[in-house]
């Protein structure tokens, strides 16, 4: 009788084992199928606090398809911004990232997140005076991304947002 406890004991270890790592699996799947639909490239209308803004975005993989880069391009020669943004799969749906811009290193700031379940992108950039929170989502053949500002003890608010239509490009290939 132990004998037989023991062995349909181990046998429900395993099988917990084996459903634990289809489910990390399929986590795994969904988020590197979410993270790659943003490769791309992208004209990028929006608005920064409440301006209109124009922008190309570039989205593509580096390195064996490990990173992505996320290369943004004001064409507003009256407001230049520039920034590239480094996302990477970081096991199951959980992600980690690098923010820089045209403002330089005081600006610069590691981000994290996840992939949910209906494969759009949560990545949060802590700052000292707030904590500014990316969503990207895929939307009607495009991507939206909006960014929400969340100061510390206070709701989130709308800090920008920008419909990402696909635009003509070179290329998104990279050789490393």
């Amino acid at each position: 009788m132990i004998v037989i406890r023991t062995i349909a004991c181990s046998i429900a270890l395993v099988l917990g084992f084996a459903s634990a790592g289809n489910a990390a699996d399929s986590d795994a799947d969904t988020a590197k199928t979410a993270v790659n639909a943003l490769i791309g490239c992208y004209a990028g209308p929006g608005q920064v606090r409440g301006v209109a803004t124009d922008n190309t975005v570039v989205i593509r993989p580096y390195l064996d398809g490990k990173y992505l880069t996320v290369a943004i391009a004001s064409r507003d020669k009256n407001h230049p911004y520039h920034a590239v943004v480094i996302i990477a799969w970081a096991g199951g749906r959980k992600l980690t990232s690098f923010w820089t811009d045209s403002f330089g290193g005081e600006y610069s700031a590691p981000g994290s997140g996840a992939v949910d379940t209906d494969g759009s992108l949560e990545i949060t950039y802590p700052y000292p005076d707030a904590d500014f929170v990316n969503r990207f989502s895929r939307k009607d053949g495009g991507l939206s991304w909006t960014i929400a500002e969340k100061k510390h003890g206070a709701p989130e608010t709308n800090f920008a947002s920008y419909r990402l239509s696909p635009a003509y490009c070179e290329s998104t290939y990279v050789p490393f």
